[in-house]
């Protein structure tokens, strides 16, 4: 068949002429009016057989699958490439985009009793700070490395050069939604965190020196001391024991509120935009 007879086929109601009739795109009838073409391109099904018509890589994590039709113009696809569990985080959080953060003023001194905490991140395979205080001269900070080695850094004393780290010794998955809690001890003398109900195991290196507390800001999404080592990507429901309590939905100060009865109010640094699926999507 000529160029000129498709094109002669295609009309302004979006349907598709045959010598026979008249049908809607994605019908399942329409390759039998051309038996012998050599080929069909489209992401609408165009026979009755269930055929593959394109193949998804993911961004976070390279895997592939193949979609028929249906599952394009389903839900199959959008769930392969994002989970349910991420889908709700849309329009409902804000994207830490490694220039903004959180702020919460001087609160989660650990020198004498420690804390425990968790918070939901979606991880983007970019290294950043979920939660710190201080982290140059004393302080502490919860990180994630590209690799997503999940580590606790605590200043031990006034000098930067001296501190204690634990490493996770396993990784935590790009892309997916992860529900992190964790224990620091009084004095950074012990760690533990769990990711969706795992316990992670760690590794103790540094110094073992007196922790050195700061007097500087406690920040979700970089280090406190005016914002570095920034987060890429989500942090959202944070909840420190008996301090902090904050749903972090949104991307303005209202959605920083602290709703555990202490006040401790976060506030927005920069103008960072609500997360809609980017990185993954």
């Amino acid at each position: 068949m000529s160029k000129f007879s498709i094109s002669s086929q295609i009309n302004k109601s979006a349907n598709v002429g045959t010598s026979t009739g008249v049908y809607p795109f994605g019908s399942e009838s329409f390759l039998r009016e051309f038996p012998n073409s050599s080929g069909a391109y489209s992401t609408r099904k165009l026979s009755p057989k269930a055929t593959d018509v394109m193949r998804v890589r993911r961004s976070y994590d390279n895997a592939e699958q193949d979609f028929n039709a249906n599952e394009v113009k389903g839900s199959g696809l959008l769930d392969y490439a994002v989970p349910t569990a991420v889908q709700a985080l849309y329009s409902n959080s804000m994207y830490f985009d490694g220039t903004d953060y959180v702020n919460f003023g001087d609160i989660l001194g650990i020198a004498s009793t420690g804390f425990s905490g968790s918070l939901k991140t979606v991880f983007q395979g970019e290294q950043g700070t979920l939660l710190s205080k201080g982290g140059q001269t004393g302080g502490y900070l919860l990180f994630l490395d590209p690799s997503g080695t999940l580590f606790l850094l605590l200043k031990q004393t006034a000098s930067s050069s001296q501190y204690r780290r634990y490493d996770s010794t396993t990784t935590v998955d790009k892309g997916i939604l992860l529900n992190i809690s964790f224990t620091i001890g009084a004095l950074g003398a012990s760690f533990s965190a769990s990711v969706n109900g795992t316990s992670l195991s760690f590794t103790d290196t540094g110094a073992a020196g007196a922790y050195a507390d700061t007097s500087e800001d406690f920040s979700i999404g970089s280090r406190a001391e005016g914002g570095s080592v920034f987060y890429t990507g989500v942090i959202a429901d944070v909840n420190i024991t008996s301090v902090l309590t904050t749903a972090g939905n949104g991307n303005t100060d209202t959605n920083w509120v602290d709703t555990s009865g202490n006040d401790n109010d976060g506030t927005v640094s920069g103008s960072p935009a609500l997360f809609t699926g980017q990185g993954i999507d």
